[in-house]
């Protein structure tokens, strides 16, 4: 497959799957950021635990480093101890908001992805119900039924 017919492939997925997702574009929207605030305060929270286990070794490289130094005197701690206790915190402190933020962004990917399914599943099923006697009359009802609710859960899932 060449490139130019795999953009095109892309694009029209794409398209299609906005289109199906046409009233839910900001939420949508708002759970991608939420995905990247998530990824980004996971990798502030892990890119601190080697600086932390640092300076917790050897407390003279808070004096070493610029920003160490700098919070140190800025936030006026007089002993390393207490400067090292508030950076464990504050680790912890990163590390359990990001976890919170990943479990509330779980909780509304479910909540989004669950809520559209019922949302088309009603929309097909209000759709089947509207078509004329005869398209009735000359499909297998069960299988249809049973078709929408598997497509319906693929496209969800």
């Amino acid at each position: 497959m060449t490139v130019l017919n795999w953009e095109k492939l892309v694009g029209s997925s794409l398209r299609k799957f906005l289109y199906i997702l046409s009233g839910k574009r900001k939420k949508l929207l708002l759970l991608a950021s939420l995905f990247l605030t998530t990824s980004i305060l996971e990798a502030f929270g892990i890119g601190l635990i080697g600086p932390f286990i640092a300076i917790a070794t050897n407390p003279n490289l808070i004096y070493q480093n610029t920003w160490s130094s700098w919070l140190y005197e800025n936030l006026g701690f007089n002993s390393n101890n207490s400067f090292i206790i508030f950076f464990g915190l504050s680790v912890v402190a990163v590390l359990w908001v990001k976890s919170l933020l990943g479990f509330s962004v779980q909780r509304l990917s479910f909540a989004l992805g669950f809520g559209h399914q019922a949302d088309l599943r009603s929309q097909l099923m209000t759709s089947y119900m509207r078509a004329p006697y005869t398209f009735h009359l000359s499909q297998n009802t069960a299988s249809l039924i049973q078709n929408l609710l598997n497509e319906t859960l693929v496209f969800a899932n």
